[in-house]
């Protein structure tokens, strides 16, 4: 029979893994595990937290890279690898800081309502209400109509400014 060799867990000393695992209640496989991790931390010196440099600018680690950039994780990792950002991104970046703000896209809103107008004006679904609310509906899609010829009026404003494009007409059914 080998002799018990004698164990330290959390600074203190057991006769054996056995009794430490009787005494603590675990597994002699955890005991086991426990006496490994702290041979191995002992062993290993930590490594010093590397610091990551994207477009010149020095980042703590890079989750904090990720964090400031507003990008993931494995984006920044990718981009640490690059050294920054690619050169078809900034040219974007560049593009957008020096064109106008975007309006809204008025002819598609107004393309929309204009769908929800026609489906309100065929629906066999509508057809089969009570008068009362089919009256409702009638007022409502006169309420939407004049929203519509409001966005084109806006679009057409909009597009007298720039040549070549052209106001889409809207039929009003009733």
């Amino acid at each position: 029979m080998p002799n018990p060799k004698p164990c330290l867990i959390g600074d203190i000393a057991y006769p054996s893994q056995s009794a430490a695992a009787i005494a603590l209640g675990l597994t002699k496989q955890r005991i086991h595990q426990l006496l490994t991790e702290q041979y191995h931390r002992q062993n290993t010196t930590t490594k010093a937290r590397s610091h990551v440099t994207i477009d010149g600018t020095a980042y703590e680690s890079t989750a904090a890279a990720a964090r400031a950039l507003g990008v993931s994780y494995w984006a920044a990792r990718h981009l640490v690898k690059l050294g920054g950002w690619p050169r078809c991104h900034k040219r974007r970046i560049a593009a957008t800081r020096t064109s106008h703000p975007r309006q809204p896209p008025m002819r598609n809103a107004a393309k929309v309502i204009q769908r929800t107008i026609d489906i309100l004006a065929t629906s066999i679904w509508i057809a089969r209400l009570p008068i009362s609310q089919q009256c409702k509906i009638a007022k409502a899609r006169k309420i939407l109509q004049n929203q519509v010829d409001a966005l084109l009026e806006t679009c057409s404003d909009d597009l007298r400014r720039r040549p070549g494009n052209h106001p889409v007409r809207v039929r009003m059914e009733t």
